[in-house]
C-alpha cells in the first residue's frame, strides 16, 4: 500500500519552490566579468576629453550592459577624475588607473585599465584590446 503525502506537505513544497523562483528573479542578473573597451595602457591627452566604455557579462556570456549599474573609480584623483557615465576629467600629467566595477550584493566584478596623462599626444579611441 502507498503512503500518501498529507496536503500540507505538498503545499508547503509549493510554496518554498515559489519563493526560490522568484528570489532568483528579484536578485536579478548575476554580473561575473566586467571588461573596459579600449587599449591598456589608455594614453591620453591632457585636454582632450574622453569617456570610457565597459562591457559587463554574465557567466554565461550574455551582455547585461544596462541590466546592472556600472560604477567608475580613479586610483589618483590629482592626475584624473572619472564620473558616472564613464566622462574623464584630466587634473595633471601622471598615472593613474581607472576601474570599473560592479556591485550587486550577491556578486562584483571589476576591470582596470592604467591611464597615462600626458600633453601633445592624439587621443587613442575605444576598440578591443590586444590580448597577449
Amino acid at each position: 500500500m502507498r503512503k500518501r503525502l498529507p496536503d500540507s506537505a505538498i503545499l508547503l513544497f509549493v510554496a518554498m519552490l515559489g519563493c526560490t523562483l522568484s528570489t532568483e528573479r528579484a536578485q536579478g542578473p548575476v554580473p561575473t566579468r566586467v571588461t573596459i573597451l579600449g587599449p591598456d595602457p589608455l594614453i591620453l591627452d591632457i585636454s582632450a576629453p574622453y569617456r570610457v566604455r565597459a562591457h559587463v557579462y554574465d557567466a554565461s556570456g550574455v551582455l547585461l550592459d544596462g541590466r546592472v549599474r556600472l560604477a567608475w573609480s580613479s586610483s589618483d584623483t590629482t592626475i584624473a577624475v572619472i564620473d558616472s557615465s564613464g566622462a574623464l576629467s584630466m587634473r595633471q600629467l601622471g598615472s593613474t588607473f581607472i576601474r570599473a566595477f560592479v556591485d550587486t550584493g550577491s556578486a562584483r566584478a571589476q576591470d582596470s585599465v592604467e591611464l597615462d596623462v600626458i600633453k601633445g599626444v592624439v587621443v587613442q579611441r575605444s576598440g578591443p584590446r590586444p590580448h597577449p
